[in-house]
C-alpha cells in the first residue's frame, strides 16, 4: 500500500535562518543504481518511491524501486537531463520523468514509459501543473519555482 505523505510548504521565501532551523534531512543526496556493472549511479534532484522502500533510507534506491525521476536543468546539465539521462532511465524501466527547465517561462516537460522501453511525450506544462500521480494529485505552481 502505498502512503500519501502531504507536506505544507511555506507561502514566501525562506531566509537563512528559515532554512537553518528545517530539521535535518537524512534523504538529501539520493542516488538511484542504474546499472551495477559498469557502475552507473544517478542523483536526480527528486524521486518517489513506494513509503516502505523510503523508510528503510537504503544507501542508493534500485530503479526497481523508483516510478518517478524529476531532473532541474542547470547550464551544466542540458545535453545530459534531454538525451543521457533520460534515455538511462528509460533503460532502467523507471516508468515516469519530469524535467524542469527554470529558464522564462519556466517548464515542466512530463515522459511516461511506453510498453516498448521508451519515454513518450506526455505534456509539457507552464504556470501552473496538476495531475494525478500514484492516486494523489500534485499540483505545482512552476512560476513559483523562479519567482524571486
Amino acid at each position: 500500500m502505498t502512503q500519501v505523505v502531504t507536506t505544507g510548504w511555506p507561502d514566501r521565501l525562506l531566509t537563512l535562518g528559515d532554512w537553518e532551523s528545517l530539521p535535518a534531512d537524512e534523504l538529501h543526496d539520493v542516488e538511484v543504481l542504474l546499472s551495477p556493472a559498469p557502475l552507473t549511479v544517478r542523483s536526480p534532484d527528486v524521486l518517489v518511491a513506494a513509503t516502505a522502500v523510503v523508510s528503510a533510507k537504503p544507501p542508493r534506491f534500485g530503479a526497481a524501486d523508483v516510478s518517478l525521476v524529476v531532473e532541474i536543468m542547470s547550464e551544466g546539465s542540458r545535453g545530459a537531463d534531454r538525451v543521457t539521462t533520460l534515455s538511462e532511465y528509460a533503460d532502467t524501466g523507471i516508468g515516469h520523468y519530469w524535467i524542469i527547465d527554470l529558464d522564462d517561462p519556466v517548464s515542466l516537460v512530463h515522459h511516461r514509459l511506453d510498453a516498448k522501453g521508451a519515454y513518450q511525450h506526455v505534456r509539457t506544462y507552464h504556470g501552473h501543473m496538476e495531475v494525478v500521480f500514484g492516486g494523489a494529485t500534485v499540483r505545482v505552481d512552476l512560476d513559483a519555482l523562479s519567482s524571486p
